[in-house]
């Protein structure tokens, strides 16, 4: 008898002690980044999403000379805490890792919006017109004139042409990007110094021709190419459009802080550009951000390929900088195998429904894609490639498959960015390939009216396959393609999980929609991996950095967001839905 009650009491201690374990296990360890005694910054009282598949909910967080020093509940954070320690109540608030963007333009992009007018909110020619025309005005030393945001419906024919423009600004060149990003509309004088300073790069834009003369048009199918120090000199883009251009990276990134993205990849640097990059991250404007660089490869490259080369090393010789885990490059490289639906520039498998003769061409052959990827793979640079037609997916399988076999297996996570049409044997391939579906949720709302149409009714239920991609093992991530879409991530969270597209509808493959916390998942550390981050970010974990987002909703109950998803959705009606976000343990943005 006394020896059963031994053995009852040391089963007894034995289970305290594996209940004790397994506490310090979900709620953190106390001393897990170093010497955390007392902490820089502790949030408690939160409902805090970590995103570690581990430990996926807890109570506090602390944080340490910029790292995350313990993960728990509110009693145990209690020990980190002295007079000098920031303390955030959460206020029962849910608090998330500050979100990974995994495709956006952030600095570039950024940069230009500081010298041309934003015209997306135009409902009509008029009004586009007036504020062009106005903003010219106000700038009258630009050497161009430049906005963003045109629509076709505003144009009478929906194509169209130099003369439009030049109805608008006829006396300076006048350069408009379309709201979609890929169609550019350019006046007579811009066409013409275009083509004459610099006509291969004016071709890399592809122009269409008139059927009659063949001349240029004015439309530009190929406009993301668009680089204005391709055409325009230094003098010409002086001093007074440098600050304007980093006052705008610098409102671009607050726009991203203020709706809780904390990271973000820039998918579209050039060379030209890299200085400005350095000389705004030398005066402090990507302090409160993590910014990674993917470098601009344009589909004549192999022309020069000892330069294309030198290029690479010279951009891979910048990633062993220095620069405080805010700035990352030399790591990744970007290309487009296509365009997009919208002008009929994807790569189809099989012809448009509304072009019946025409599948759309790639940007690249495939032997010539082959050939760079042997390059960029044999570099270990990470490769993302443009890709929205079912064609130009299996073109980059294609040519990752060449280079794995070529170089072997190693962990390149190359990726097939925007993720829009697969054939399913091509699903099939990806993951067993170690490919990466990089996917931006947006993209699906805010598809062209006559979407349906140019894809037809058996392609339009495939449209962005995420939840076979999934099902497949495919390593997903997610995030804006801002200026394109909106940095905030809710539209993300909200289209990936309801697929609600424009005409207010979820009949395109609504069994591809996913589960919003998976979809929360691939916004923050699916993303961090998919940029090679994620042993710093992406995730509230001990030894990571301290970035958060503090939302007043709950991220996971679409229904307390205080909108009708089937109602329609505009830009305003998700945001302001953020009240702190926190980088390395310092307040970044507080909702007034």
């Amino acid at each position: 008898m006394m020896k059963m009650k031994m053995r009852m009491k040391m089963r007894i201690l034995v289970a305290v002690v594996l209940v004790i374990v397994a506490a310090m296990f979900v709620f953190g360890c106390s001393k897990g980044a170093g010497d955390c005694e007392k902490a820089d910054l502790v949030i408690k009282n939160g409902r805090i999403f970590t995103s570690d598949p581990d430990n996926k909910w807890a109570q506090a967080v602390a944080v340490k000379d910029k790292l995350i020093c313990y993960v728990g509940d509110d009693s145990g954070v209690q020990d980190y805490i002295d007079s000098d320690t920031k303390v955030v109540d959460a206020g029962g608030n849910m608090v998330v890792p500050g979100f990974v963007d995994n495709h956006c333009h952030i600095l570039w992009m950024g940069a230009l919006q500081g010298i041309m007018k934003n015209v997306y909110d135009a409902t009509s020619l008029q009004e586009m017109s007036a504020a062009i025309i106005e903003y010219g005005e106000n700038h009258p030393n630009d050497p161009f004139v430049m906005s963003n945001g045109w629509r076709f419906g505003f144009f009478p024919d929906g194509m169209p042409d130099a003369t439009h423009a030049d109805e608008i600004i006829s006396d300076r060149p006048l350069l408009m990007w379309s709201s979609g990003g890929h169609t550019g509309l350019v006046n007579t004088q811009a066409l013409a110094l275009m083509q004459e300073r610099n006509p291969a790069a004016f071709e890399f834009l592809t122009p269409t021709h008139d059927e009659v003369t063949g001349k240029p048009t004015g439309l530009l199918l190929n406009f993301q190419r668009y680089n204005p120090m391709d055409f325009f000199s230094s003098e010409e883009m002086g001093g007074d459009i440098e600050q304007r251009m980093f006052e705008a990276m610098g409102t671009a990134i607050d726009m991203a802080l203020e709706v809780g993205v904390t990271t973000l990849n820039d998918m579209q640097i050039y060379e030209n550009f890299i200085p400005k990059i350095l000389k705004f991250y030398e005066q402090g404007g990507i302090q409160n951000v993590r910014i990674v660089c993917s470098y601009y490869i344009d589909p004549d490259a192999l022309d020069d390929e000892a330069g294309l080369k030198k290029e690479l090393e010279e951009w891979k010789e910048l990633g062993q900088q220095d620069y405080n885990s805010h700035l990352f490059l030399g790591e990744s490289v970007k290309m487009y195998m296509d365009g997009v639906i919208g002008t009929h520039t994807s790569f189809m498998l099989e012809p448009y429904s509304d072009m019946p003769d025409y599948c759309g061409e790639p940007y690249w052959s495939q032997k010539n894609f082959n050939r760079v990827m042997e390059i960029i793979d044999g570099m270990e640079l990470q490769s993302c490639v443009h890709a929205t037609g079912d064609g130009a997916t299996r073109s980059v399988i294609d040519g990752y498959e060449h280079v794995r076999k070529l170089n072997g297996v190693r962990d390149s996570r190359h990726r097939i960015e925007h993720a829009e049409f697969f054939a399913q044997e091509d699903i099939d391939r990806i993951a067993p390939l170690g490919i990466y579906a990089a996917m931006q949720p947006s993209h699906f709302y805010g598809g062209d009216e006559m979407f349906e149409a140019m894809v037809g009714p058996e392609r339009v239920q495939r449209v962005m396959p995420w939840k076979s991609l999934q099902d497949a093992g495919v390593e997903l991530s997610a995030g804006s393609d801002w200026t394109a879409a909106p940095f905030n991530p809710m539209f993300g969270l909200l289209f990936g999980s309801t697929r609600i597209n424009s005409q207010g509808n979820t009949d395109w493959g609504p069994e591809q929609k996913l589960p919003i916390e998976n979809v929360l998942m691939d916004y923050t550390i699916s993303s961090a991996k998919a940029m090679r981050l994620e042993d710093s970010v992406g995730s509230i974990e001990v030894g990571k950095y301290g970035d958060f987002a503090i939302f007043s909703v709950d991220l996971l109950d679409i229904s307390t967001w205080g909108i009708d998803p089937y109602s329609g959705v505009g830009p305003n009606d998700l945001d302001g839905m953020v009240i702190m976000t926190i980088v390395g343990g310092e307040v970044v943005y507080e909702k007034p």
